[in-house]
């Protein structure tokens, strides 16, 4: 009961879990750093810039992307997911394993670029990837390449369409993360593609799914109205004759209704 119960609101409420799984890694790390070794304790979570690492610790490809090492960077991100997230619940809300996935696949690819960036280009390249910018930066993508069009109120602003907003937000976050860290800023730019082709990809599906119910949907009507402009059809004595003579053929006389019975007495007396 009470493990359904969670997933029940889990599901319901999966921005506000995506948040609280962040904060609650913010508060391991930080308190285990305390305790004991920083840096053991960061390189155990965070993506190192060294594949050879990356595949003693493969864990870090997911645990990397959940991670904030200072409040400032936590709450940036968590605002800019609480803010995309509100508005997918509300445009899509039904459908929380693909905001999930989102999430998900947009960490994994800017994991990718930055593991490619480290091996191509080392000398602009960054010992370890940690934070959650490129899977929030990917959702942003997601949501805004469903609902590009979507009108925005933002306070002192007025209306905006939501790739205008999601435009400032992405270069925001990309140009405070390409100051610092190169190699992040351009991983976390691979996370808004890979958001960017999750969001097209569904809405291509999404789209050729509703043509197909509208098609069958169209055919199913079509038949009824042919079946019901048969069944209304006003018919000759002859071919109502060969209709009733078609089914003794098919059952026997022994299958014919009374009605049917009298009508074909009465039939073969005039034709």
């Amino acid at each position: 009961m009470i493990v359904s119960s969670i997933k029940r609101w889990t599901r319901k409420n999966i921005v506000l879990t995506l948040i609280l799984v962040n904060v609650v890694m913010f508060i391991v790390v930080n308190v285990t750093s305390v305790i004991g070794d920083p840096m053991n304790v960061i390189n155990s979570v965070a993506l190192s810039g060294n594949i050879l690492n990356v595949a003693s610790r493969p864990w870090t490809v997911v645990t990397y992307m959940f991670t904030q090492w200072n409040f400032i960077h936590l709450l940036v991100n968590m605002l800019w997911l609480w803010m995309f997230g509100r508005l997918w619940h509300g445009l899509d809300g039904l459908r929380y394993m693909r905001f999930l996935m989102a999430y998900i696949v947009s960490g994994i690819t800017a994991a990718i670029v930055f593991e490619v960036i480290n091996v191509l280009m080392p000398s602009y390249g960054a010992g370890i990837l940690v934070g959650s910018s490129g899977a929030v930066v990917g959702v942003i993508a997601y949501v805004t390449l469903k609902y590009p069009g979507y009108p925005v109120r933002l306070m002192f602003l007025g209306n905006m369409k939501l790739w205008v907003v999601a435009l400032i937000s992405v270069g925001l976050c990309l140009l405070s993360d390409i100051s610092g860290n190169l190699a992040g800023g351009v991983a976390h730019l691979g996370g808004a593609i890979g958001g960017g082709i999750f969001g097209l990809i569904y809405k291509y599906n999404d789209r050729r799914r509703e043509g197909r119910r509208k098609y069958y949907f169209g055919v199913r009507q079509e038949y009824s109205r042919m079946a019901l402009h048969t069944r209304d059809r006003v018919l000759t004595p002859e071919q109502e004759l060969d209709k009733i003579l078609d089914k003794v053929k098919r059952t026997g006389y022994g299958g014919l209704t009374a009605h049917e019975q009298q009508r074909l007495y009465e039939l073969s007396r005039n034709l």
